[in-house]
């Protein structure tokens, strides 16, 4: 997988980082005990420990991408939801790990089935004509100075209106590619700590059954 960030994103985010890594499976990988119990320890650190949401220092810098488009980052609410009590949604067991690191990290993140990828990916900032199909089904026109990827077929995320449908985790992919897009100054360690997490969180599911790629960080600057 090759990945390039335009340099038409570096006069409005010149701090952004944007990782990567790909993960295979010989089988299908499925929800088991101990992914579940590390899913409610999470939610205990998160009760205890994020209570303070807004003043949360990842959400403060997400939330000052968000406040170009009079919003704020997803994670602020789904924070808040798991203190009031709520569990960590078990999906898909991949997107659920996934989704686990992104909350634990406040990173955003998202992922792909790499079989349904181009060889390339491209991180670019619209103009405000871009479209794609979301997650849901529904055509989205993407808003100027959003940040999103593309391969050759199209947009596969954006940072605001997130993933698409086309190269959707399903229970049937077996080869995928995590992204997580940084808009704001952090460390490579920090980023690479979210990623490692995924790895981790996967490695519960089956290590024996697991094949990873490296975790990679791109940053506009170079």
């Amino acid at each position: 997988m090759q990945l390039s960030i335009n340099q038409n994103l570096k006069s409005s985010y010149p701090d952004l980082k944007v990782s990567v890594f790909e993960a295979k499976t010989k089988s299908k990988l499925e929800l088991n005990q101990d992914l579940i119990t590390k899913k409610r320890e999470l939610e205990k650190m998160i009760r205890e420990s994020y209570k303070d949401t807004e003043r949360l220092d990842r959400i403060i810098k997400y939330n000052a991408f968000y406040k170009k488009f009079d919003s704020k980052v997803p994670m602020e609410f789904q924070i808040k939801s798991v203190i009031e009590n709520k569990e960590i949604p078990l999906v898909n067991s991949v997107v659920t790990c996934m989704f686990m690191a992104e909350l634990k990290n406040i990173i955003l993140t998202a992922g792909h089935d790499t079989g349904r990828l181009g060889e390339k990916i491209r991180v670019s900032c619209s103009d405000g004509t871009d479209e794609y199909v979301k997650i849901n089904g529904k055509q989205q026109k993407l808003k100027k100075g959003d940040i999103f990827a593309s391969d050759n077929n199209g947009i596969i995320s954006s940072v605001f209106y997130g993933p698409d449908l086309r190269t959707k985790i399903t229970d049937g992919t077996k080869n995928f590619m995590f992204m997580c897009y940084c808009p704001f100054s952090i460390s490579d360690n920090e980023i690479r700590g979210h990623m490692q997490d995924i790895v981790d969180y996967l490695k519960i599911l089956g290590e024996n059954k697991l094949e990873f790629g490296d975790i990679e960080v791109f940053n506009v600057k170079k």
